[in-house]
């Protein structure tokens, strides 16, 4: 798809149109996945590890379990915006 070009995707009656973004280059599908973070929030009085990417938020009672959700999304986010499986 040339950066000025632009397809729609029509689901359940809702219309996304999808653009390129020329500053990165980066594939439409990048839109949807927002880089992921990771924080330590309090939860129903607990301290819970917090990772959310792509819309998606998920909490971890320990510091390993959300350290390797959160560097998997990270290698996913960046294979998204780069286009490969690296």
């Amino acid at each position: 798809m040339s950066p000025k070009t632009s397809q729609q995707l029509t689901t359940l009656g809702l219309t996304f149109k999808l653009v390129q973004n020329e500053k990165l280059g980066a594939h439409p599908r990048s839109f949807f996945m927002s880089k992921p973070t990771l924080k330590q929030v309090e939860k129903d009085g607990q301290l819970l590890w917090e990772v959310s990417h792509g819309g998606m938020t998920r909490f971890f009672k320990y510091d390993w379990q959300a350290n390797f959700h959160y560097e998997t999304a990270v290698r996913l986010h960046r294979s998204r915006i780069r286009g490969k499986h690296s």
